[in-house]
């Protein structure tokens, strides 16, 4: 029997790869998962729920269900299982049997093997079109490629080739490349015709190859050679030589083929930048050494295997920060702002302190309803993936005065006849006192502002009028209000909503109080939102009005007295 020279190997169809992110970004993940013994196959299905693991020595495969991260219970199979292929639908797969020249069906949903297709001797690899229409199978002691239609289970027709090892199909299937170990070369099939229509000579003998997504570069593992060569299909040649610190087993390519992870006999995965085929920082891989890498569809991890371990590598990037430009913010008014980052993981935000009023949830969402505290808040906002942690630049939040709500000017009267002021902010009432009774009341101007309708924030103003006094009373007080009503209805008059005010208490900013006085002598009321003009009663009146204290406030305007 001739001696086969492959390593446990993992067949690496383009088509089926996803792209991982940088490098530098990667860890290992949790606890390793066990497998069998002796594995040489590892392959995810394409919906990304399944991943198979063949064991040789054990004659099952492993499967492992991708979610939870435990293994099933094995699936048996046919002697010596070697290597895997996924039908695109993930329904079925399929393990070659290297021991008993045959395929084993596998029912994927069902977790057992339904049929056997019988090979060549010695079968090692598989590999399908990407319709899953076709399979074909390596058959090494025979020379031949068995063609199988998997619609039927039946070899259609074998390519004969000398020695054929690995194989992998173009992404357009019109092309399957074959690792042919003695020879040290690939040898391409044009499947079409299933002749060779081309030979690309390695110059020594590989133990894996993996086609790029696009169907434009091939890499080949080196045989005891510490290195990997780098193949430019479309014109057949060498690209170049990438120098390793050990063997390397098994290759894996990103779906956009930028990048290429290798396992081997060294504890980091080797990284390789297809662009420039330089070597990029390694990834930690959690095991000594590993002989078979597979990447997840979804992109954000890999599985490699170690002996009887599968251990979990994340190729989640550090986060980095999309958006991070919170706008200002007013006063009173509802804020909301959404910190993103980039990375394949969630991440979670903090930070040491926020503008008053507002919350920074793990999520990323600034939100609340900014406090009076005016002026700027910088900080820092943290944001957390499983590769890492990272720090925004300082941001900035500026926390500004609410647009003042359109008010109206209050007016008052003077009447030397009554003693008394009255105020009124409609300038109708305004001009129809002004011409009816000018004798009686002498009209002073604008002495404050206040609003016609309640807006956010204000209380109605009740007016109160008596005969007996010939004046108005005035309160912003429901329950002084209510008091009025029951304890002088002889008295006072409930008029009306004279117009709407601040409460004393509010947290709106730019609004001045407004006093009221008592004058025992007149038995009225007066009011004035002008500092001045309460001081200056206060020190000269004070025989005749007694300061009651602020009442209510308004917004603070040019207007007063």
């Amino acid at each position: 029997m001739k001696k086969l020279i492959v390593a446990s190997v993992i067949i690496a169809l383009g088509a089926s790869l996803i792209a991982g992110p940088a490098a530098w970004g990667a860890t290992a993940l949790g606890a390793p998962i066990p497998v069998g013994h002796r594995s040489t196959a590892l392959k995810f299905s394409p919906n990304g729920k399944i991943a198979y693991v063949a064991n040789y020595a054990d004659n099952t495969v492993s499967s492992i269900n991708v979610t939870s991260g435990r293994a099933n219970p094995p699936i048996p199979v046919g002697v010596g299982p070697f290597s895997i292929a996924f039908a695109p639908n993930s329904a079925s797969a399929y393990v070659v049997n290297r021991d008993d020249n045959s395929v084993s069906v596998i029912d994927v949903d069902r977790a057992i093997a339904t049929s056997t297709i019988k090979v060549g001797r010695e079968p090692i690899s598989i590999a399908l079109t990407k319709d899953g229409a076709t399979a074909y199978v390596s058959n090494f002691s025979d020379d031949t490629i068995s063609v199988i239609d998997l619609a039927t289970g039946v070899t259609r027709s074998l390519i004969s080739q000398k020695s054929p090892g690995i194989i992998t199909v173009s992404p357009d299937n019109k092309f399957l490349y074959i690792a042919t170990n003695y020879l040290s070369e690939i040898t391409v099939i044009d499947t079409k015709s299933n002749m060779s229509v081309k030979t690309i000579s390695l110059y020594v003998p590989t133990t894996s190859i993996a086609l790029s997504p696009d169907g434009t570069v091939l890499y080949a593992t080196n045989e005891r050679l510490n290195s990997i060569t780098i193949v430019d299909v479309t014109k057949s040649v060498i690209r170049s030589t990438v120098q390793l610190d050990s063997y390397a087993y098994a290759i894996d390519f990103s779906r956009d083929g930028k990048t290429a992870y290798i396992a081997g006999d060294f504890p980091d995965l080797a990284v390789v930048n297809v662009a420039s085929s330089k070597l990029e920082t390694p990834i930690r891989s959690g095991t000594p050494w590993s002989n078979l890498i597979t990447v997840s569809p979804n992109g954000v991890m890999a599985y490699v295997v170690s002996g009887t371990e599968v251990n979990v590598v994340s190729f989640t990037d550090d986060p980095h920060f999309t958006a991070i430009s919170p706008p200002s913010g007013t006063v009173g008014t509802a804020y909301s702002y959404q910190i993103t980052t980039s990375g394949s993981s969630p991440s979670i935000f903090s930070a040491p302190f926020m503008p008053a009023g507002l919350t920074l949830t793990p999520q990323g969402l600034i939100s609340g309803i900014p406090s009076p505290y005016l002026g700027d808040t910088t900080f820092r906002v943290t944001a957390t993936n499983r590769a890492g942690t990272v720090y925004s630049p300082r941001i900035t939040i500026s926390i500004t005065d609410p647009i003042p709500p359109p008010s109206a000017a209050v007016y008052r009267f003077w009447s030397k006849i009554n003693g008394a002021h009255f105020y009124t902010i409609s300038t109708t009432e305004r001009d129809e006192v002004i011409a009816r009774y000018p004798g009686a009341w002498a009209y002073e101007g604008a002495v404050y502002d206040a609003f016609t309708t309640q807006v956010v924030g204000t209380i109605p103003l009740y007016r109160f009028w008596s005969n007996s006094l010939g004046s108005h009373f005035y309160t912003a007080d429901p329950k002084e209000k209510v008091q009025v009503i029951a304890t002088w209805p002889d008295v006072w008059q409930y008029e009306q909503v004279a117009y709407y005010v601040y409460p004393l208490e509010t947290t709106i900013p730019h609004t001045t109080p407004v006093y009221r006085f008592w004058s025992p002598r007149f038995r009225k009321h007066f009011y004035t939102a002008s500092q001045s003009e309460c001081d200056s009663v206060v020190a000269i009146w004070y025989k005749v009005w007694s300061l009651e204290g602020a009442r209510f406030k308004v917004p603070a305007t040019n207007g007063a007295p």
